[in-house]
């Protein structure tokens, strides 16, 4: 059993999903990795980033990790004795990463331009300095 990794929508040209697929004699089992990556930079045969992607050896090295941690928790699955399923994957592998080192966390998006405005009036009108944010 051993992990691999695949593009959702490796014909786009824009950033794509990069998944993970697990699998055992009678299922197989795709995750989101939390990763997008643009699909010419992406290495079919390795699959990895290329070395030419800005990122390529920190998003590497993220997926090696993930691919350990999905791999340890398939075997605690089987060694449990458990059903192969991605509930039980899904435990495994909370079970493993309990600190969350290695899952992605809820990454933190950018205000959309009119929550941006409004806090900027918000922070003006209470005088809140605006250029070192104190």
């Amino acid at each position: 059993m051993k992990a691999t990794f695949f593009l959702d929508k490796p014909d786009n040209t824009r950033p794509t999903r990069i998944l993970i697929a697990i699998s055992n004699q009678y299922s197989r089992i795709k995750l989101p990795t939390g990763e997008k990556i643009e699909p010419r930079f992406w290495n079919k045969k390795k699959k990895d980033a290329r070395s030419n992607y800005p990122f390529a050896a920190e998003l590497n090295e993220r997926l090696s990790k993930l691919s350990h941690l999905v791999d340890s928790a398939a075997r605690k699955i089987i060694a449990d004795k458990h059903q192969f399923t991605k509930e039980n994957l899904l435990d495994a592998i909370k079970e493993i990463d309990a600190n969350g080192e290695i899952t992605p966390a809820q990454k933190k998006t950018a205000p959309d331009f009119f929550a941006f405005i409004n806090q900027f009036i918000a922070d003006s009108e209470s005088g809140k300095r605006l250029i070192d944010g104190h």
